[in-house]
């Protein structure tokens, strides 16, 4: 009863591709292909398949098999090469595709796809990338006899953000061999969310987050770990709870621009309004195309009588730090500040993610949780009222603190006006 449950069952998937006389060939357990013998009744086509050729219930069957169709092949379809703007690159077996940072004229790249014994399958294939919207495919060449193929794969639908992912392509195989090659690349720019409540940056190769958040306003998207300001005037310490307005700047010098006002709350986490603690914070936030940071810029408006301001950033976790001085730092677990080094390189808690780089002409402080915080020098500024106190940093992925230096003195060497003398010591 089980074989003849199984043959109806085939029978009745099968059917409406009948043609006649039929073929059928089935995989068995061993992976050998079979010849089986059939036969036909109207519409209906009856095959007998044994345990053996069904191993867990399942059977791999071809009915009427095209003359150009390969049984017996297990291997799947390769990417040969790629070509973005003006470059084609040729891929190993063990190859993966790393696209770099992506100008708008660098949005569609081209695949070329060959398989040893089977066509393409050109309607397989896709990208798969986290938190991006779907690629669309263009098949500028398809040469089944010669079981290759060219696609043109358009990321214009993706917005800013760095992106890690696979291209998977099947080929015509019974088995439908499928290759997943890895795939990276970031799109620059900058992108409000529809309730402007978190801003998406990219930038030479990394994403970010800026949004609404009291423990997140800035975040590295790659490391996992954001930044927040505390403000304090008057007693009272304020932090983001929300953003009121988001507005984009014009770009200057190749820098993309958004500056941004945060409503507040108290450390009891209730809303305050700017009169009720006397004072305005406004973030200006800018990314480039060739750096793999975002610079952040707080500025603090004093709406009260003459007074200081206390204003940090933190609070960074890492395994441990390292300064310019090519020394490496174990937190010492208290509060110890340690001056003007230029920038830090916080080290990840989990081995194969990236660490942190902080850049900043402010004062670097440990705290006693084995995090690292900025600060203004003196902590607290005397403030006059209708004054603006304001602090600069950097922020950026990475992979050492060679990569912290380089992104540092290239930040040393630009011009951004609307940042004033961002890393002048």
């Amino acid at each position: 009863m089980k074989h003849a449950a199984l043959a109806a069952t085939i029978a009745l998937v099968c059917a409406a591709a009948l043609a006649y006389p039929a073929t059928v060939h089935v995989r068995g357990g061993d992976g050998e292909w079979v010849e089986v013998e059939a036969e036909t009744d109207g519409d209906v086509l009856s095959f007998t398949i044994t345990p053996e050729q069904a191993a867990g219930g399942r059977a791999l069957v071809v009915i009427n098999k095209p003359d150009w169709m390969v049984l017996d092949d297990a291997e799947p379809p390769r990417v040969t090469g790629y070509t973005v703007g003006e470059e084609t690159i040729e891929l190993g077996p063990e190859g993966a595709i790393d696209l770099g940072a992506l100008g708008d004229d660098e949005r569609r790249i081209t695949l070329d796809v060959s398989d040893n014994a089977n066509p393409i399958d050109t309607g397989s294939v896709a990208l798969r990338v986290t938190g991006g919207a779907d690629a669309t495919f263009t098949v500028s060449e398809d040469d089944p006899e010669a079981h290759a193929a060219v696609v043109e794969v358009d990321l214009g639908a993706l917005g800013p953000g760095a992106y890690d992912g696979a291209i998977t392509v099947a080929d015509l195989s019974p088995m439908g061999n499928t290759v997943e090659l890895p795939i990276r690349f970031s799109v620059f720019g900058l992108e409000v969310a529809a309730d402007r409540q978190s801003i998406r940056l990219a930038a030479g190769g990394a994403a970010f987050t800026v949004k609404g958040d009291r423990k997140g306003p800035v975040t590295v998207d790659e490391a996992g770990i954001s930044a927040f300001p505390t403000i304090q005037a008057g007693g009272v310490y304020c932090y983001v709870r929300a953003l009121r307005r988001v507005s984009e700047l014009a770009p200057v010098s190749g820098w993309h621009l958004v500056e941004v006002e945060a409503d507040l709350e108290d450390i009891d986490g209730n809303p305050v309004t700017d009169d009720e603690v006397g004072l305005t914070a406004r973030l200006l936030v800018g990314a480039h195309p060739d750096l793999p940071v975002v610079v952040v810029r707080t500025e603090v408006t004093n709406l009260g009588d003459d007074r200081d301001i206390y204003c940090f950033w933190g609070w960074l976790p890492g395994a441990s730090y390292a300064t310019p001085d090519g020394e490496t730092h174990e937190w010492s677990m208290q509060y110890r500040d340690f001056g003007h080094p230029g920038w830090v390189c916080i080290a990840p808690t989990r081995e194969g993610e990236p660490g942190v780089g902080w850049i900043s002409p402010h004062m670097f402080g440990e705290s006693r949780f084995g995090t690292m915080i900025l600060y203004t020098d003196p902590k607290y500024l005397p403030t006059e009222a209708g004054a603006t106190m304001d602090m600069t940093f950097a922020i950026m992925p990475a992979d050492g603190p060679e990569a912290v230096g380089e992104a540092a003195e290239a930040l040393a060497q630009s011009s951004i006006e609307e940042f004033g003398a961002l890393f002048e010591q």
